[in-house]
């Protein structure tokens, strides 16, 4: 029980460092900028990927 919540401390002041260190040379309002803009690239990429396969699967269907 002692050794996860150490683990969880380590990988909290690890995620804390990363992020002020990220802040140190962005602004916030950039570095969440860049978060979205991440966030939304793999959903775009997500939606692709079903559509894509919709595609296939209907057209598949479509030919007899």
């Amino acid at each position: 029980m002692m050794k996860s919540t150490t683990d969880r401390k380590m990988v909290n002041s690890r995620k804390h460092s990363i992020v002020e260190a990220a802040e140190a040379h962005f602004d916030k309002n950039t570095l969440i900028l860049i978060v979205n803009v991440v966030i939304l690239l793999c959903l775009i990429s997500l939606l692709y990927m079903v559509a894509t396969s919709a595609m296939a699967a209907s057209g598949s269907h479509n030919e007899h």
